[in-house]
């Protein structure tokens, strides 16, 4: 077990099986969430309103677990792998940077409405908080997907040359590879996919 490399992959797999839970998890009581607060403004029903706090604290809970789980994962990228960060750090960093600013900002936002604004907004206020919750987790799950895509997509026979040589190689950036003029291209990050 005196293998850097095993070690690194067995750290990694230990993580990303322990993070892979949340996500699906977050799309999948987002949905539960806004039928429970759609069907507690439409009917009054209490116990309507009792299920949707009780299942918004586990998303809350959920939601720690997978951002506490997810900044680990990232931080392996950089330590662990940091010739694959090396060769396609540009291309992997602006999906994973989109994800964190438009997703998660947005999702993070909504939640402290929906766990700590019961009493602080109106129900329509309440049920549109958890109405943002059914979006957010599937464009951070698109985002990310766009990230491992695209990096996979560019790493191109150059970079694996250069890892096993130690030889320095251009930056792989978008414009980069997808350009062969002197002008370069600006792309948004899940366009780059479609090259």
């Amino acid at each position: 077990m005196d293998d850097p490399v095993l070690l690194s992959r067995l750290q990694f797999a230990i993580t990303i099986m322990f993070h892979y839970i949340f996500p699906p998890m977050t799309i999948g009581l987002g949905v539960v969430l806004v039928a429970l607060e759609g069907l507690w403004l439409k009917t009054k029903n209490d116990l309507y309103h009792k299920q949707a706090k009780f299942w918004t604290r586990i998303f809350g809970i959920i939601f720690a677990l997978g951002v506490a789980s997810g900044i680990v994962m990232e931080f392996q990228f950089g330590t662990n792998w940091a010739d694959y960060s090396r060769c396609v750090g540009d291309i992997f960093g602006s999906p994973l940077a989109a994800e964190g600013i438009f997703a998660f900002f947005l999702e993070s936002g909504f939640l402290a409405i929906l766990l700590f604004g019961w009493d602080k907004v109106g129900p329509k206020m309440h049920f549109l908080s958890s109405l943002e919750s059914l979006p957010s987790p599937s464009l951070s799950n698109f985002f990310r997907m766009a990230a491992f895509l695209a990096s996979w997509a560019f790493l191109t026979s150059a970079c694996r040359t250069a890892i096993s040589s130690s030889e320095s190689f251009p930056s792989l950036s978008v414009s980069y590879l997808a350009n062969t003029s002197s002008s370069p291209t600006i792309m948004i990050p899940g366009s780059i996919l479609f090259i």
